[in-house]
Formats: structure tokens, C-alpha cells, sequence
């Protein structure tokens, strides 16, 4: 099975000059956890609610003065329409991540598949052994 058959489509994104109050409420609006962020028609990083909470709220920036661009997570992880649901469940272990953003033949953005989609139409084996592989934390916990 192909990712462009379980991916969700019409991803809407940000630019990293607007502020972390525009995107998040995007997000609420949108009723996700994450918004591509977006350097003209690349991707080019990630906000997510954990990086506002634990980089804006934990660290008390004010949401409606912090870019988009100070604490998003760059380096958005990609692969194409075509690539296989167990490459893409391979990569999301691999850097421990919920979502991934796809992309076309021309690099433009045409979906995300998440681990909530794996779950829903790939298969409870491949969303099951992801879970386990992302949950396992990186460094010590407190």
C-alpha cells in the first residue's frame, strides 16, 4: 500500500513570520496537532503543540510576539506519494515523529499521514510497532 492512499490531503501551512498565536489558532481551527511551516512553496519546518508548549509556554514567550520561525522544528521529515506505508512507518520510527509530511515529484506538499492514519488504514501492526518505537524516550526523564 502506497502512503498517497492513507495520507490526509489539502495540508494548509503557515509562514514563519507569522506568530505562534496565529498557529495555534490554525491548529485549533483545523482540529490538528501540527502545522507545516512553509518558506514560499517549501516546507521548511514544523510547529507543533509540543513545541509551543514546551518552547513558548515553558519558557514564557509571549504567543502573540514569537514567530513561527524561533521555535518551530526544522528539518520536516518527507517522503513521496508513492513510498511504501512500511518505509514511511520506518522513517517516523527512525526520528521518533507522529507525522509526515508528503510531498510530489516536484518536492510540492500533497498530504500528511500520521500515526493516527497508519492507525486507521494501515494496519494495527505497523501503527502498534511505531507507537512503541516513538514513545521510548530519547534522554533521561525526571
Amino acid at each position: 500500500m502506497k502512503v498517497n492512499e492513507i495520507m490526509t490531503k489539502g495540508v494548509e501551512g503557515i509562514k514563519t513570520t507569522d506568530t505562534i498565536l496565529h498557529a495555534c489558532q490554525r491548529m485549533r481551527d483545523l482540529d490538528i496537532g501540527a502545522i507545516p511551516v512553509f518558506d514560499q512553496d517549501n516546507v521548511i519546518g514544523v510547529v507543533t503543540d509540543r513545541d509551543v508548549a514546551v518552547r513558548v509556554i515553558a519558557e514564557q514567550l509571549n504567543p502573540a510576539h514569537t514567530s513561527v520561525g524561533e521555535v518551530m522544528s526544522k528539518d520536516a521529515k518527507t517522503c513521496a506519494e508513492d513510498t511504501e506505508v512500511e518505509e514511511a512507518a520506518r522513517v517516523m520510527e527512525n526520528y521518533k515523529i507522529r507525522r509526515l509530511f508528503v510531498t510530489d515529484s516536484t518536492g510540492a506538499l500533497t498530504g500528511i499521514v500520521s500515526l493516527g492514519d497508519l492507525a486507521a488504514k494501515g494496519g494495527k501492526e505497523i501503527s502498534a510497532e511505531i507507537l512503541s518505537e516513538i514513545s521510548q524516550p530519547i534522554g533521561p526523564h525526571r
